[in-house]
């Protein structure tokens, strides 16, 4: 099967997030899950977007640690 850039978005778009999350830039994390899930809607993922919620909740989870708005 042949990926594109949407299918190597909604891949590697969580990693990025929770590297991004744990350098403490939670807006960028956001950002790239947002984009993450831009891509597993257009291919109809709802399991990348199931993953991607809790990924969400987790970086939420995170900034509160760190003391940030959420």
């Amino acid at each position: 099967a042949k990926l594109d850039r949407v299918d190597g978005i909604t891949v590697v778009g969580p990693v990025w997030a929770q590297l991004a999350a744990l350098a403490g830039a939670f807006e960028a994390a956001r950002a790239i899950l947002a984009q993450s899930a831009a891509a597993a809607r257009t291919l109809g993922r709802a399991d990348a977007l199931e993953h991607l919620a809790k990924i969400e909740h987790g970086i939420g989870e995170l900034e509160k640690q760190h003391g940030a708005k959420p």
